[in-house]
């Protein structure tokens, strides 16, 4: 299998980060605490989690252990050490950083994948057909969100940096569901979160490409409407993966306001795999 790998960030720190090892590619979308707590020496404790949990899979994804063990382990090693570190046993639920992630790992003449929270993967058959496999992630709490945004814009005629100051509790109240039942699950401090994580195997036979990405690049497919996945794949097999981004950034500079394509962040890190099968 070959990989081709891309990551954006939207302003400041990126969270996001792309990488692969031998027959595994992946792609996470790290946060911090939606209160920041800031206890690593990482530029962001999101970052932090996310370049722990990629040194782990970079080291373990390709050994035989089933994939969500291999995942569970690395969620747990990445805790262990966070809770190290001064003040984090402190932390509650709203500082802890956490990340979404996907991941895509070729064995025995099979395609594994697993997807938690709103990472997602499209896959490219040979005949060229694509399926877009969407990860789940707080996307009914987040449209909650984006509904409170608009009534403000609308009804009391504030800005949308305005109306999104004005959510930052909601924002805030939905981070408390996180890795609870009836909430949503992302890899963070428990790898309870791995139990809830989706999952499938593929035959290799049935499988020309997989794109991996970040809800931050899955904007451009599911809500722009300004590229779709079979020009994602023309793009990766001319080996361009920098359009795909290129476009994102456009459509965003040209909605500052969020008018077009109403959205909570103007803009958001975003990240890419794309594995190619021999």
């Amino acid at each position: 299998m070959q990989v081709q790998v891309t990551t954006d960030g939207a302003d400041g720190t990126c969270e996001d980060l792309a990488g692969h090892a031998g027959d595994c590619a992946w792609v996470l979308d790290g946060a911090s605490g939606a209160v920041r707590a800031g206890v690593t020496d990482a530029p962001s404790d999101g970052r932090w989690y996310v370049e722990q949990l990629n040194d782990f899979l970079r080291a373990n994804c390709d050994a035989s252990t089933p994939l969500p063990e291999v995942l569970r382990r690395g969620v747990e090693t990445v805790a262990g050490r966070f809770l190290e570190l001064p003040g984090a046993s402190d932390l509650d639920r709203v500082e802890q950083p956490l990340a979404a992630g996907a991941v895509v790992r070729e064995r025995e003449g099979h395609v594994e994948f697993l997807l938690s929270a709103d990472c997602s993967i499209a896959v490219q058959r040979p005949s060229g057909a694509v399926e877009p496999i969407l990860g789940d992630g707080p996307r009914e709490l987040d449209a909650r969100v984006l509904d409170a945004i608009r009534r403000l814009e609308r009804e009391d005629g504030l800005t949308h940096e305005e109306a999104r100051d004005r959510t930052r509790e909601a924002i805030v109240d939905n981070r408390r569901q996180l890795n609870t039942p009836g909430g949503y699950w992302a890899l963070s401090l428990t790898s309870r979160a791995v139990d809830h994580a989706r999952g499938s195997t593929l035959d290799v036979e049935d499988v020309e490409r997989i794109a991996l990405f970040s809800d931050g690049l899955e904007r451009l497919f599911e809500s722009y409407d300004a590229m779709s996945y079979e020009s994602l794949f023309e793009f990766a097999a001319g080996g361009n993966l920098d359009r795909p981004f290129e476009l994102l950034r456009e459509v965003e500079a040209s909605d500052p306001n969020c008018s077009t394509h109403p959205r909570i962040k103007p803009s958001d890190d975003a990240a890419l795999a794309v594995v190619e099968f021999e």
